[in-house]
């Protein structure tokens, strides 16, 4: 499949094939960096992470901060992001102070501004194809089947300019890497051991698409041991905790397409 750039996979949403877009390569991030990260708010974090993947002959440094800064401004919680302390070492980390309450603001929140960026540089437009999931259960996949379907005819996706913001696309999957390093640093007291602390992550999740963002990989650290609560869907679970591939992941998205 011909590889695309940042732009590329953000305005295609779903790969020609129907999968997802990933990274040819995954940065290793050394002891250095994640020092210097410690200490980022989150806004800066997400700067940092996506300066790795955007390459600033496509978007300045500047502007990629400052379209950040704007993604962040109507966060009603002056860090954007905030990790509640509880007892016996349990912590919260408050990802619902966007505008509609949901994680998908913070994500969404960015991906809006890069869009923004791209249509007023080229002077262009697009259509967004959204489907809405209602129904504790329903199949998701029936929402995603037609579009799937509309984004395989190349011809008719390129002739009305197509694309989709669901939780396949790149753009999100990439803001969301910054949760799991921001919470580790929130909770880790010192990166001066060896190896690094682990730190376990329970999600709560339904399809999946908050999980998506686990695709760091870090030099001296042991894996963060991520935990997923499903909303009572068994075949996450039978996939999860027992290893069956339950079934065909051509038909789901997020963490399972990305397992199989």
């Amino acid at each position: 499949m011909r590889a695309v750039d940042f732009e590329g996979a953000l305005f295609s949403g779903y790969a020609p094939d129907g999968g997802l877009f990933m990274p040819q390569r995954i940065p290793s991030l050394g002891r250095d960096t994640l020092q210097r990260w410690s200490s980022l708010s989150y806004p800066e974090l997400v700067k940092e992470l996506c300066s790795l993947f955007i390459p600033a002959k496509l978007v300045p440094r500047n502007a990629l901060d400052e379209l950040i800064d704007r993604a962040f401004s109507r966060f009603r919680h002056k860090n954007v992001v905030h990790l509640s302390r509880l007892k016996d070492g349990l912590n919260i980390l408050e990802l619902w102070h966007g505008v509609t309450y949901a994680f998908k603001d913070l994500s969404l929140s960015c991906t809006g501004q890069f869009l923004q960026y791209f249509l007023e540089k080229k002077q262009k437009h697009v259509n967004i194809l959204v489907g809405e999931y209602l129904g504790a259960h329903g199949n998701s996949d029936e929402i995603d089947e037609p579009i799937k379907e509309l984004f395989a005819d190349v011809d008719f996706a390129g002739k009305y300019n197509l694309m989709s913001l669901n939780s396949v696309n790149w753009s999100r999957i990439m803001v969301q890497i910054a949760h799991y390093f921001y919470a580790y640093f929130q909770c880790t007291p010192s990166l001066d051991m060896n190896p690094l602390p682990m730190v376990e992550i329970v999600v709560p999740t339904g399809g999946g698409g908050n999980i998506t963002g686990v695709t760091d990989d870090l030099q001296g650290a042991e894996k963060p041991k991520p935990l997923f609560d499903d909303d009572c869907n068994y075949l996450e679970d039978g996939h999860i905790r027992r290893g069956q591939n339950v079934f065909d992941a051509e038909k789901r998205e997020n963490i399972v397409a990305l397992m199989s």
